[in-house]
């Protein structure tokens, strides 16, 4: 088989609702066995339900729900002759999607494997607040921040990438002259009628210098609401920062032949333990 380079990447919540409903989560999570068939949901045009092969440790539970299309025809392609055809299937049966996550029942903690199409945490919320009965609006997964994003990046061994995205200032003279490759996209983006613009800068060893000065740049116009800054996110080796919205994540990039649920979840369980120095201090008890 071919081996394939993958990014993973998880983000990390905290349950917020009631004690009791938040004690009832906890032990609905926490009592998931294989040995109980759980019954799919059907939450507006997509079905959910949790696959047999979820993983129970002491204060944690590692599982899989699949999102399934029912109404979608399925179809196959043939690139020699370009002939399509469309496979017979039942009622119940569609294309599915997986998604993986962690949840430290003893702690509310939820860590998500992040991915397109997969399961977003609005559906998750409508999934589990159909298993317990009660309105999905009296439980959230509230974001867990990053709160020490500069002392990362210092920290890091090299930078890879830069993503920054912004939205379109009316004045577009505005920028200092070092950043003058920005206005000159921003000019760009405005003759198209674009609302903002998303650049990504990569090489073998990024400047982390020019990098802070360049945060603190977009970060002025930011605060004096001249410019919109949407995002700016850095990239080292296993490990993306976001200076703007501060969100807690961990990434890493495998080189495998498959992506199965035990690869990903021992990604999840890595994630959980390297980043337990951030996560501790959201303990109960």
């Amino acid at each position: 088989m071919i081996v394939i380079k993958r990014e993973l990447k998880c983000y990390f919540y905290q349950l917020v609702a009631t004690d009791d409903i938040v004690s009832r989560i906890n032990n609905y999570m926490k009592n998931l066995s294989p040995e109980n068939h759980i019954n799919s949901e059907t939450i507006d045009k997509y079905s959910y339900y949790i696959i047999n092969d979820y993983e129970a440790r002491d204060n944690y539970v590692l599982f899989t729900i699949a999102k399934v299309n029912t109404d979608e025809d399925i179809k196959i392609d043939d690139i020699k002759s370009q002939k399509r055809d469309i496979v017979h299937k039942e009622e119940t049966q569609g294309l599915a999607t997986d998604a993986q996550f962690l949840y430290d029942f003893k702690n509310g903690i939820l860590i998500q494997r992040r991915g397109q199409g997969l399961t977003n945490i609005d559906e998750l919320r409508r999934f589990i607040a159909c298993k317990l009965n009660i309105g999905f609006t009296y439980l959230n997964f509230a974001l867990i921040k990053d709160k020490k994003g500069i002392e990362k990046l210092n920290e890091m061994n090299q930078v890879h990438d830069l993503i920054f995205k912004v939205a379109l200032p009316k004045n577009l003279s505005l920028f200092a002259d070092d950043v003058k490759d920005i206005e000159a996209g921003i000019e760009l983006a405005k003759k198209l009628e674009a609302d903002s613009i998303e650049m990504r800068v990569r090489g073998m060893k990024l400047d982390k210098g020019g990098i802070k000065n360049l945060f603190g740049i977009l970060k002025s116009y930011k605060d004096n609401e001249a410019m919109g800054l949407d995002k700016l996110s850095i990239y080292g080796d296993n490990e993306i920062i976001d200076l703007v919205t501060h969100k807690l994540n961990y990434y890493k990039v495998l080189i495998v032949e498959e992506l199965t649920n035990k690869i990903i979840y021992d990604f999840l369980e890595e994630a959980y333990i390297t980043r337990w120095d951030d996560l501790s201090a959201y303990q109960v008890g």
